[in-house]
């Protein structure tokens, strides 16, 4: 979980020597981005004879971009036998039900019925609501989407994901002062909360406050010292803001504790080029080539230092 495992991962997610419940973990551990021999694992794992392992294989081509998910054979299983992997495809595939053939749509719809029904029969727990809220926002519904997180916010007023998850609904409705409010409603009932203050810190950022901002996103990456993310963010705003030793010496330090993130170790290489030390930038760049030799951003980032592999 702190290092690159890709390859040991995909070694025990395809054996046979494993449970079927290890093996799907093995698959749901697989960092992004993805080679060819993930997308190859996610091929054979999606018709595995365990729906464990189906399941996990359907949750990682969830995270992936459209199109990607579209040549996957993910889509097949809106019609698999096992009840919970088809309303794992139904999450999968949700918002494309109209790029999909004929036979698959209409085992979309049938599939997407049963993820609402599961889910509302479990509607006094936030987290399902959370659940039903995101799959109508990437259906296209955000009234619906809305009226599931205020009402998993009625539920539990705590509920981070779902108060950050509105939050987004109401920026991407151009609502960035609700958005706000949101997020600082949430922040009253907990003010040391790591997710919400880096939310809020984002939020600032498009709102055009980058000092705000930069104190939001500090506190978050203080809050949360084992989360990658917000300690990357944060190194960006400060580089972003003309303050790139300090950002340098976040990534560094980042980078020590989460050897495996690849947006750390390019955002590091990145800002070492930038800053001039070419010796340093190339020694992280190959070992982002030899993790991940097919990614078309390391080959650029090599091409930039003017190095082959």
């Amino acid at each position: 979980r702190r290092g690159f495992a890709n390859d040991r991962l995909r070694e025990v997610a395809g054996s046979d020597d494993y449970p079927g419940i290890v093996r799907a973990t093995a698959v749901s551990l697989l960092a992004q981005p993805f080679g060819s021999n993930e997308y190859q694992l996610l091929e054979s794992e999606l018709g595995s004879p365990d729906p464990l392992v189906r399941i996990a294989a359907l949750r990682q081509v969830r995270a992936l971009p459209a199109e990607i998910r579209m040549r996957l054979p993910g889509a097949r299983l809106l019609a698999d036998p096992v009840r919970g992997v088809r309303i794992e495809a139904a999450a999968a595939y949700a918002g494309l039900s109209d790029l999909l053939p004929l036979e698959e749509a209409r085992a979309f719809g049938a599939a997407a019925a049963e993820f609402r029904s599961a889910y509302e029969f479990l509607a006094s727990r936030p987290d399902a609501l959370i659940a039903l809220a995101t799959f109508e926002a990437d259906e296209g519904d955000i009234t619906k989407a809305v009226r599931w997180y205020e009402q998993a916010l009625r539920i539990e007023p705590r509920a981070v994901t779902a108060r950050a998850n509105l939050a987004d609904v109401f920026r991407s409705l151009g609502d960035e002062g609700r958005a706000e409010g949101l997020l600082l409603e949430g922040l009253e009932l907990d003010e040391n909360n790591a997710a919400l203050r880096h939310a809020l810190g984002l939020s600032y950022v498009r709102s055009g406050r980058p000092e705000d901002a930069l104190i939001e996103l500090r506190r978050a990456a203080e809050l949360a010292p084992d989360n990658p993310r917000f300690a990357y963010v944060l190194a960006i705003a400060l580089n972003s803001l003309g303050q790139p030793a300090e950002a340098l010496g976040i990534l560094r330090e980042a980078h020590t504790r989460f050897d495996g993130d690849f947006d750390i170790a390019i955002a590091l290489a990145t800002v070492l080029r930038d800053s001039g030390d070419q010796e340093g930038a190339r020694e992280v760049a190959h070992a982002l080539a030899r993790r991940h030799p097919e990614d078309r951003n390391v080959a650029a980032l090599l091409q930039s230092l003017q190095v082959t592999r």
